[in-house]
């Protein structure tokens, strides 16, 4: 009864969705004013052209006001509709919620290096970095690394290198591969 007295006044704050390649998770926070124990049950629907199909059932996280769930079998780089019912006593649903969320674009070849430090076991930190004078450790050619566009090349090998100098990201294409490249 009291939860259908609130039904003028509920306020949810928008579902958070966080995209991967394959998969979505999704967050959703209880409707204001309603307690984690009026909830029954809380589903989960894709909505695609007027149909929806029934997902796994997002949980309730520990004893907070918030649900977690995930959807699997997605395509990279795409955008989906979702809808969130919230149930009370009697199975029935109180509170609906709509909201999209995307996936990840699966990762792409790097861009074309315009240089390239080439590191091997057999190579020494005076050498400029060539496949033919390639330095020895990791750590002398991350300190040449101070160009866009650059890519260190590790030859076959083990390196065991402690604390390597940070690298500032002069350009930064997230959706691809980047900064270290195994030969």
């Amino acid at each position: 009864m009291g939860i259908l007295m609130l039904l003028g006044a509920l306020e949810v704050k928008a579902a958070e969705t966080y995209g991967n390649f394959h998969t979505i998770g999704v967050v959703l926070d209880a409707p204001k004013g309603v307690a984690s124990e009026q909830i029954r049950e809380v589903r989960l629907f894709h909505v695609q052209k007027r149909k929806s199909r029934r997902l796994l059932d997002p949980v309730q996280v520990h004893n907070y006001s918030y649900y977690a769930g995930s959807v699997f079998g997605l395509q990279p780089g795409t955008e989906y509709r979702f809808r969130a019912e919230f149930l009370g006593a009697g199975e029935k649903v109180f509170h609906r919620e709509e909201f999209n969320g995307r996936t990840r674009p699966e990762p792409r070849e790097p861009p074309k290096a315009r240089r390239e430090i080439h590191v091997a076991k057999n190579g020494n930190d005076a050498n400029p970095g060539t496949a033919s004078q390639p330095k020895r450790t990791l750590e002398a050619a991350l300190k040449n690394a101070n160009q866009a566009g650059t890519h260190v090349i590790l030859h076959g090998g083990v390196y065991y290198e402690g604390n390597l100098p940070a690298v500032e990201t002069i350009a930064c294409d997230c959706n691809s591969f980047q900064s270290v490249i195994t030969h």
